[in-house]
């Protein structure tokens, strides 16, 4: 909680004391992962583009700061989005980012096991595209540091960093390295360090990652062991 001193009054909002200030408010959305292919492309193709963003684009819209990570690159040689596809290499076309421009988004996690799927000019296109549009990316990037690296940035008095990559335990995954662009593998020992640093700089962190899937109502151990790491 926070408490008031001579030196921080409280504001006073319809005679009543308060510890919320309007002004220095920042709202973030965090959403789970995105992949404009297979069903949901062919509904795009069919409806619009922006058609998935109908019942939640004003409410992504609406928040200071939206988060998006989109698992899959986009590519300038991606074919037509097939309902049945069987293989697991995913491509998005360019005019897909029309979607993720209707819903605000601000942030872009590049930790997902797809990102790769398309090689390295779909993923530095990709980059390129995000950029162009000012929005900040993690999680994954040029090489295995750029993703590594936490995006920091301040609102409204409030200062934040994000930072994540990839903690899946099969490394195929991740596929930036040194030299190479891809979502970035877990080092935690980074982690670690870079968090406790932004936490003593005053950031609040928010920290994400592209972790095991098991279907499970409850974290495995894995999970729960690196999830806590982090914290």
């Amino acid at each position: 909680s926070i408490q008031s001193s001579s030196s921080y009054p409280l504001p006073i909002i319809e005679n009543k004391i308060t510890n919320l200030d309007p002004q220095k408010l920042t709202t973030i959305a965090i959403t789970g992962v995105t992949a404009m292919v297979r069903d949901t492309a062919v509904i795009m193709e069919e409806n619009g583009y922006i058609y998935p963003s109908s019942d939640i684009g004003a409410l992504l819209s609406s928040v200071d700061i939206t988060h998006i990570s989109n698992e899959v690159p986009f590519a300038v040689d991606c074919p037509d989005p097939d309902s049945n596809q069987e293989t697991l290499l995913f491509c998005s076309k360019d005019e897909y980012i029309q979607l993720l421009e209707a819903v605000g988004t601000d942030i872009v996690e590049l930790s997902g096991d797809h990102f790769g799927d398309w090689g390295p000019e779909s993923m530095l296109h990709s980059l390129s595209l995000y950029h162009a549009r000012k929005w900040l990316t993690y999680g994954g990037g040029e090489n295995l540091l750029a993703g590594l690296k936490p995006i920091t940035f301040s609102h409204n008095g409030n200062l934040f960093a994000f930072i994540g990559c990839n903690g899946k335990a099969h490394e195929r995954y991740a596929t930036a390295t040194d030299t190479t662009p891809g979502a970035s593998k877990c080092d935690f020992e980074y982690l670690e360090k870079e968090i406790s640093k932004l936490s003593q700089q005053g950031y609040l962190v928010i920290a994400t990652m592209q972790h095991e899937e098991v279907d499970s109502f409850y974290p495995v151990a894995i999970q729960q062991w690196d999830f806590h790491r982090l914290a």
